[in-house]
């Protein structure tokens, strides 16, 4: 097994922000209203000191909201922003699938982790949630199965202050992994990484989860813990998770944890600025999911890679796997060791990225993508500069100077054309980066790309290339990149042009037909507005004064060519008047027979009522946790009435079409599988289920009788061993 490192930097520790001015070019003095990139700031240890929440964020629990694109509910409170602040884990997932314990059910649901709201004594966030909502007729109609509360909790037979930092991943079991906090008396960080599972499955069904959880580092200390005395305990933070099920039933899993010290630890004990970084695996017992549960990598012999820092520096990872074994990791970085004070800036920044073909047990060398390679060239035109609209000059922007020479010029007098600029360009990308792995052994990273004038140590965007990219590598194949969206603010007719935001958080996520989805924070493009609480530090803020950040919303985009070409990108919650953030994509996404299909999101609401924006990051509030569905397609936007089958089974046209009030339906199936068969109304909802069963192989035929339903137009989808078809017919009374 190769061993090797990185240091995986907690961001609370650095509290660096690149001040908007580090997008512009000193020599023409060009002084925007000021934009911070958005680095995540994140403080592991609890505060002491907390804002008691408004218990009556839990009122408004499962409202639903709809755009033209999207519908989002609220499924519960948090305590504060910190239990699930780190955008590399996913607080939601999907699954649609058999049921694991009756294979004769299908489920259809998305599950949800987030931690709730105080209920210990001593006003300490306790509880780690889950709910679980039934999707099968849209997000909005479906029950919900919550598990919150002190005596509930997936956590409360842990001791400690609480859970946070919750990774879930839906397969035919669900899933919820967190790090438990649990000790800060006399300066000490405690923490253990945590993975529950649902026995009962989903839905009703479920509420049978593991307890005792399963401590996922048992039996395994950090080596440098030896010199804390009685105080060796592990301090792992911030775990970036993934759990897959091979072909042999057998559930993987692998843990990313940073080992993470407190100031007094550090000063106390002489430790190095920051903990190391360790990868734990664990594969499931052969009678799992028995009380035996895991078989931690290191009971056989896999102890847990320690990341080297002098072989590569990457601040923030992300992390994927599939059921072949195939793990990637990657994040912004670059080979070789580096000062984190120094090089905490996402200039000179690459996409470097590990394998592993083993389920996290061995990993490769690191490797760094070449944007020159994927086709971003290297030498800026005069062409690429941009022109900036008389109007946006004098209504956003302060000009000192616009000539050559430097003279100032008189306002009738000014350009609205930067100086033409031709050399090498600038090429970069910062934090926000998200990898995931196709069952085909394919690597996808969503990233964003900086490109434009360099000027020492500023640069001028421009978005013939600036923007989210998709940088991807087929087996055996080298890597190409394909733009998903111009996000960011750079977008030609925006109200604000060129003012650009870089903490978008990106996420992708994969459906089973192959079909490609991305998520992202975005500014709006029309009704802009700035908040006054923004959980990103701005260096030249002073008592919360200056308010910079604009509100965003969610925004999601999806590719039926493995990502070549993407659709135009939907805005999913449309509210010029919230902030929406902590987004989370989740990692598998509900397909349809043809075309896209939905995808899942999640994200949280801060409660500001009464707050300063002096009083501290924006995580320290109170939170409504959010979760929702972006439509593509469906039952209600396909029509395959032209007779199209699928490859593997024949579903037939309703006989008659239209009818009053019974039809028969006729499908035939190759193989003896699991069958459902269900009706939907124009709006997606399901309205009848047909057929639920394990069905011989032949032909079959059912009849609808649709006396109780209003006259209209109907879909009915017929899955079967994993395939989909879908046929449009009329009901006319």
């Amino acid at each position: 097994m190769r061993f090797f490192t990185v240091t995986f930097i907690i961001v609370s520790m650095f509290a660096t922000i690149i001040n908007a001015n580090n997008l512009l070019s000193k020599k023409q003095s060009l002084k925007p209203t000021l934009r911070s990139n958005r680095i995540l700031y994140i403080t592991p240890v609890e505060k002491t000191v907390h804002s008691v929440p408004n218990t009556a964020l839990l009122n408004n629990k499962g409202t639903v909201i709809s755009t033209s694109n999207a519908t989002v509910r609220q499924v519960g409170a948090s305590s504060h922003g910190y239990g699930w602040a780190d955008n590399n884990t996913r607080g939601i997932d999907y699954y649609g699938g058999p049921d694991a314990d009756n294979p004769t059910t299908m489920d259809n649901y998305v599950l949800v982790g987030y931690r709730g709201l105080w209920t210990a004594d001593d006003g300490s966030a306790k509880d780690m949630c889950a709910t679980e909502i039934d999707v099968s007729a849209g997000i909005g109609s479906g029950d919900d199965y919550n598990w919150v509360g002190s005596d509930e909790g997936l956590n409360a037979d842990i001791t400690g202050p609480g859970a946070r930092y919750p990774s879930v991943v839906a397969l035919d079991r669900p899933f919820v992994a967190f790090n438990q906090y649990s000790g800060s008396g006399g300066g000490h960080a405690f923490s253990h990484p945590y993975l529950v599972t649902d026995w009962g499955t989903y839905g009703l069904n479920g509420g049978s989860w593991t307890s005792p959880d399963f401590l996922m580092d048992e039996g395994w200390t950090v080596p440098v813990m030896d010199q804390f005395g009685t105080d060796i305990e592990n301090r792992l933070w911030s775990g970036l998770v993934a759990v897959t099920k091979d072909n042999a039933g057998i559930y993987h899993y692998v843990g990313i944890y940073n080992n993470w010290y407190t100031p007094t630890e550090q000063e106390n004990f002489n430790l190095p600025y920051q903990g190391d970084t360790y990868i734990i695996t664990a594969t499931s017992a052969s009678d799992y999911p028995a009380s035996d549960g895991w078989n931690m990598g290191y009971d056989v012999g896999n102890e847990p890679v320690r990341l080297d820092s002098s072989e590569i520096w990457v601040p923030v990872l992300d992390m994927d796997m599939n059921s072949k074994g195939l793990c990637v990791m990657a994040g912004a970085g670059h080979l070789g060791p580096s000062d984190p004070k120094i090089d905490y800036y996402y200039t000179g920044t690459d996409i470097v990225f590990a394998t592993s073909n083993d389920y996290g047990v061995t990993w490769s060398a690191w490797d760094s993508l070449s944007f020159a390679d994927m086709g971003f060239p290297v030498y800026h035109h005069g062409n690429d500069t941009m022109n900036f609209p008389a109007d946006t000059v004098l209504g956003n922007w302060e000009i000192d100077s616009l000539a050559d020479d430097g003279t100032v010029l008189d306002p009738s007098e000014w350009d609205t054309t930067f100086v033409l600029y031709t050399g090498p360009t600038f090429m970069g990308t910062n934090f926000d980066m998200d990898v995931v792995v196709g069952e085909d052994n394919t690597i996808y990273i969503a990233f964003n790309m900086l490109w434009g004038e360099p000027m020492e140590d500023r640069w001028i965007p421009n978005y013939t290339y600036t923007g989210l990219w998709l940088a991807k590598k087929k087996p055996g194949g080298s890597w190409t990149a394909s733009r998903i969206a111009y996000n960011n603010g750079i977008w030609v007719g925006d109200e604000d042009p060129f003012n650009t935001i870089f903490g978008n958080e990106p996420d992708l996520s994969l459906d089973d037909q192959g079909n490609i989805y991305c998520g992202w924070l975005d500014r709006r493009h029309t009704d802009l507005e700035l908040t006054r609480f923004s959980k990103y530090t701005d260096p030249n803020d002073v008592g919360g004064t200056i308010y910079n950040e604009y509100k965003t919303d969610i925004y999601a985009a999806g590719s039926t060519d493995d990502g070549a070409t993407w659709t135009e990108p939907i805005n999913c919650t449309d509210s010029p008047s919230i902030d929406e953030y902590e987004f989370s994509l989740a990692l598998h996404s509900q397909s349809y027979n043809s075309g896209l299909g939905k995808t899942y999101f999640a994200y949280s609401v801060a409660d500001t009522t009464g707050q300063s924006p002096s009083a501290g990051p924006l995580m320290s509030f109170p939170q409504t946790v959010w979760a929702g569905e972006a439509v593509f397609g469906g039952p209600d936007a396909i029509d395959n009435s032209d007779g199209t089958i699928a490859t593997n089974f024949v579903l037939e046209q309703n006989y008659p079409n239209p009818f009053n009030p019974a039809t028969t339906i006729k499908y035939q199936m190759p193989v003896r599988g699991h069958v459902n068969l269900a009706v939907y109304n124009a709006l997606g909802q399901k309205v009848r289920e047909l057929v639920n069963a394990t069905q011989k192989a032949g032909e079959h035929a059912v009849t609808l009788n649709a006396g109780n339903l209003a006259s209209g137009i109907y879909y009915y989808r017929l899955n079967a061993n994993g395939k989909t078809q879908i046929k449009k017919m009329v009901l006319m009374k």
